[in-house]
Parts: structure tokens; C-alpha cells; sequence
């Protein structure tokens, strides 16, 4: 099934968010009948077989209750998780809201701009200038839309399968954890990314939640270290990681550990000074522009960020 545009519109993420806080007060509920039942029964004195078989009949509903609360679990961070998702979808709409309303038109009820009849300048550049405005705010609006509207169909999907899995507890609980795969980032062209790129980009990193971004920075850093369009705080987050996973491996390097071998047991400090280093190999020298970058960060006064790190070419190269 497609969302449209005045379906996100419409879409409630507090409502989910409300919905998913009741089906955890409801999962706390249980567990704590389960807990009263379970304690009840150790202080019993009640002895014999009929005392075994409801022992065993009170340890099974429990299983069962349990059970049923991995599910309103499941279910529960489903909906917070859609309705994040959610919210960022309905962000780009107000994005593309506002800048159809700024160039003094409107986007209506299927999703499409209307820009209002300009009337006809004098002067040739200035008419050129006002229609490129023009189109660029209809690229950029559409492209906000459909971002919106993907969005969108991915939350009603995921949320589908989600609920569906919620039903089945135990695949919940002997399966992969629940929840819809991180989508990646739109593809950049080869060279510098263009308008539209970028605004691809700032686009599905707003639809990611605020936990979906901390695991792309964690696992995926590649993805958004060198991209226009993200924030500048989350591409310094990204960098760092993608700085300390190049240290690490040039550190690996044979003619690394050989120069910090003999370093290590040179009776002459001079003998592996850092001049003495510089030319030693490529090797070294990645090691040195490595190290380079990590001490102008580390200076602190004033806060740098690192917003780019490529270490494509002979050299490493970093903003």
C-alpha cells in the first residue's frame, strides 16, 4: 500500500506514542501479577499432589503471561518507533509547506505545488531569475514529498510486519530482534554531490529517529562522514569513529610496529624522532597524517569538528 501526502498529513504520532505508553503499563500490570502468584505459592503450605498440579498449572499461566508480555513489548516499541518515523515524514511536508507558501503558492490536497500566475517583468534577467526560482522550489518541494511519502509507506509496512510478529511472542523471543532494517542513504554521483543530492540526504537523515541516526554513526559511519546534508555535530561524531578505526589499522601495518620496535629499543632517543619518520614509507606517512589530524582535533580550544576524512588518494585529506 502507497501513502500519500494527505495521509502523513493525517498521521497522529502522538496517538502511537500514547497507545504504545498504555501497552506498557498493561506489561507492567502482568508482571506484577506474576510476581504476587509466584510469591503467593512459596510461602504456601499446602502439600501433596494437588499442590504440585496446581504448582504446575500457576507456573504455566505465568509462562503464558509472560509470553503475552513480550508481545505488548514488541508491540509497544513498534509504535514508538513508527511514530518517530512518522513525525520526520511529517516534517518534510511542513518543510515543503513552508517553502511553497515562501514563494507564495501552495501545496494541495495531492500532493502537487501551485504556484500563483506571475505576471510578466521587463527586464529579460530578472524574468530568467524569478523562473529558475520557480523551478528550483518545484524540484525541491516534489523532492521533500516524495522523501514524505516513502516514508511514510515504510512506516505503514514495517508497522504491519511488526504487528504481525508481535503475535507470534515466541518467534519474538527465539528470532532476530524485531523492527524494520535502517534504510541507507540515497546514492551520490561520482564527484561533489549536487543540490538535489544534498537535499536527498538532509532529507532521509530528518526521517531516521534519533536512535536509528546514533546506530548509523556507530555502525554504518561511512555513510554520512563525507556527505553534504548532514548535520555538521553527527558528521564529527561519524569521522571520529572512521579516524580511530584508520588509526588502529595503520597501527597494524609491519613497518608501523618495526619503527616503534626499534624506537622501543634504541638505547638513543633521537634515533626514531618523529623528522626521521617523515619519507620512511607510505605507510609512515599515513601514520604521521593520521596522527596530525588527532592532535589539531584534540587542541579543544577553540572546539573543532571533523567534518570530512578521506584517505582515498596518497594523502590523507580532512576539513
Amino acid at each position: 500500500m502507497s501513502i500519500g501526502v494527505l495521509q502523513v498529513r493525517r498521521g497522529r504520532p502522538e496517538l502511537l506514542r500514547e497507545v504504545a505508553a498504555g501497552l506498557e503499563r498493561d506489561r507492567l500490570a502482568w508482571l506484577q501479577v506474576i510476581a504476587f502468584v509466584l510469591a503467593a505459592r512459596s510461602g504456601a503450605a499446602w502439600r501433596g499432589p494437588a499442590a504440585t498440579a496446581s504448582a504446575d498449572r500457576e507456573q504455566g499461566i505465568a509462562a503464558r503471561i509472560r509470553t503475552a508480555c513480550v508481545g505488548l513489548a514488541v508491540t509497544a516499541g513498534a509504535l514508538r518507533h513508527a511514530a518517530d518515523r512518522l513525525e520526520g515524514a511529517r516534517s518534510l511536508v511542513a518543510r515543503a509547506d513552508r517553502l511553497a507558501r515562501d514563494a507564495g503558492g501552495w501545496v494541495d490536497l495531492d500532493g502537487r505545488l501551485v504556484l500563483p500566475t506571475r505576471p510578466t517583468l521587463e527586464d529579460p534577467i530578472s524574468q530568467a531569475v524569478r523562473a529558475r526560482e520557480d523551478e528550483r522550489t518545484r524540484w525541491e518541494v516534489a523532492g521533500l514529498l516524495r522523501q514524505a511519502t516513502e516514508a511514510g509507506t515504510a512506516v505503514d509496512r514495517d508497522l504491519g510486519r511488526a504487528l504481525r510478529q508481535a503475535l507470534h511472542p515466541h518467534a519474538c523471543v527465539s528470532g532476530p530482534p524485531p523492527g524494520p532494517a535502517i534504510p541507507p542513504p540515497p546514492p551520490i554521483r561520482s564527484g561533489a554531490a549536487g543540490v538535489g543530492e544534498v537535499f536527498a540526504s538532509a532529507a532521509w537523515w530528518r526521517v531516521l529517529s534519533g536512535q536509528e541516526r546514533q546506530v548509523v554513526i556507530a555502525t554504518h559511519p561511512e555513510w554520512i562522514g563525507n556527505r553534504d546534508g548532514i548535520p555538521a555535530r553527527d558528521r564529527h561524531q561519524a569521522n571520529l569513529i572512521l579516524l580511530a578505526r584508520a588509526q588502529a589499522q595503520i597501527a597494524a601495518d609491519p613497518e608501523i610496529r618495526q619503527a616503534w620496535w626499534i624506537r622501543g629499543t634504541s638505547r638513543r632517543p633521537g634515533d626514531l624522532g618523529v623528522p626521521a619518520l617523515v619519507g620512511a614509507g607510505p605507510a609512515m606517512d599515513r601514520y604521521l597524517d593520521l596522527r596530525a589530524v588527532r592532535q589539531v582535533i584534540d587542541r579543544g580550544d577553540p572546539p573543532r569538528q571533523l567534518l570530512s576524512l578521506d584517505g582515498a588518494g596518497d594523502r590523507l585529506r580532512a576539513v
